[in-house]
């Protein structure tokens, strides 16, 4: 079994390398042909799509899958926090710092970095490359959207009745360190689940 297991990480690990050196191929074909229409004199050249594919699909089946799989897992700590603490609704911020720091800007400049071409020229290909791109605006206006619903339904859910959790039962087993396990919170971690789902659907839709 463990051996089965080892065998198919090495695989994805294989297929991952494959998908990266088609990227890192690409990338290097727009560098030299960014270098020669420099030589001769055009400053601009046309970038075909076999150069753009390889790119897109590194960036959606990794750079995107790994912000994918940090903000599933941020989901959950958000899901179990929710019970103890109002806090759950300030952590959803860290969402979208995350989904920030995973954007197209970031991708290009860690990447198109090794190219002899300025920011501008970097970001003239981002532009080419992804049609749609990160949106910061959308994605301030979901925070403060996201936020005040999550903080409503903090104060609210202590009032509604329960889901799950709604039978006398003593959970202060799930007590620790100080901080009461407080069931009250059910549809408040419900919600909060719900809107973390919401912000990853709408990040891998290109909305935000």
């Amino acid at each position: 079994m463990e051996n089965l297991f080892e065998k198919k990480m090495s695989e994805k690990r294989r297929i991952k390398q494959i998908y990266k050196i088609k990227m890192e191929e690409s990338i290097d074909n727009i560098g030299r042909l960014s270098s020669n229409s420099k030589q001769n004199g055009y400053e601009n050249y046309e970038i075909s799509k076999d150069l753009i594919s390889p790119i897109v699909r590194y960036y959606r089946n990794y750079w995107i899958k790994d912000m994918s799989l940090i903000l599933l897992g941020l989901t959950f700590f958000i899901f179990i926090l929710s019970f103890y603490s109002p806090y759950a609704t300030l952590i959803l911020t860290g969402a979208f710092c995350l989904i920030y720091t995973f954007n197209e800007d970031f991708f290009m400049m860690k990447y198109f970095k090794i190219l002899d071409i300025s920011n501008f020229e970097i970001y003239d290909i981002r532009d080419v490359i992804f049609a749609k791109k990160y949106k910061f605006i959308n994605n301030v206006i979901l925070w403060i959207t996201v936020s005040i619903i999550s903080f409503v339904t903090n104060i609210f859910s202590p009032l509604l009745p329960n889901v799950f959790l709604s039978w006398d039962f003593d959970f202060s087993f799930l007590n620790f360190v100080g901080n009461e396990f407080m069931p009250g919170n059910e549809i408040y971690a419900y919600v909060n689940v719900f809107l973390m789902l919401l912000i990853l659907f709408l990040r891998r839709k290109n909305f935000i």
